[in-house]
């Protein structure tokens, strides 16, 4: 019976004089200098793999780790990579920019369209509901309603010309959000 050991990162058995794991290519000790060539060439082979396991972002093209759902670059998510690929989009049409978000719809972000439409939306509600109520607090709904509106024009316009780094990132969204809602409720 042959000598084995079990893998420190997976647990897999192996062959006693393995230079790496048959089950998750770990190495054992610096492989890449064994004097076996064919070794030596498998190791390489699994490392460049390895390195080939980033997925490409379709909509801007930056290289993110596979472990990463989310491109670190311009947000979109791992999913939209797998559908094939896409050209970059065109500059929305000027009509699209008259609706809070339609610009962002127009150029393939529909989720961060919706949530700048809402967000718009209900800030104005709330801020015409504050000022006339005679609540001067409503102004500063009525402001974050317009900055929203010009910021998602503005990521549009980038996005349509290439130009990868947006402001109105998911999380910056979701930050908003929690912000405009905090904001009603304490002044309610």
């Amino acid at each position: 019976m042959s000598e084995t050991s079990r893998c420190p990162d997976c647990g897999a058995e192996n062959a006693a004089s393995a230079t790496w794991c048959n089950q998750c290519y770990s190495q054992f000790g610096d492989a890449s200098t064994h004097e076996d060539p064919a070794v030596a060439a498998a190791v390489v082979a699994v490392e460049e793999r390895a390195r080939e396991s980033d997925w490409i972002c379709r909509v801007c093209g930056a290289s993110n780790p596979i472990e990463s759902s989310v491109c670190s670059k311009c947000s979109h998510e791992i999913y939209d990579s797998f559908s094939g690929p896409r050209s970059r989009p065109e500059p929305p049409p000027l009509w699209s920019l008259a609706i809070p978000g339609g610009g962002l719809f127009s150029v393939g972000m529909p989720l961060a369209g919706a949530s700048v439409a809402g967000l718009v939306a209900l800030s104005t509600a709330f801020g015409v509901l504050f000022v006339t109520g005679g609540r001067p607090v409503g102004w500063m709904f009525l402001v974050t309603a317009v900055a929203l509106w010009v910021i998602a024009v503005r990521d549009a316009i980038a996005i349509g010309n290439g130009v990868d780094e947006i402001l109105l990132r998911p999380r910056v969204l979701s930050t908003i959000a929690v912000v405009v809602f905090a904001a009603v409720i304490f002044v309610l």
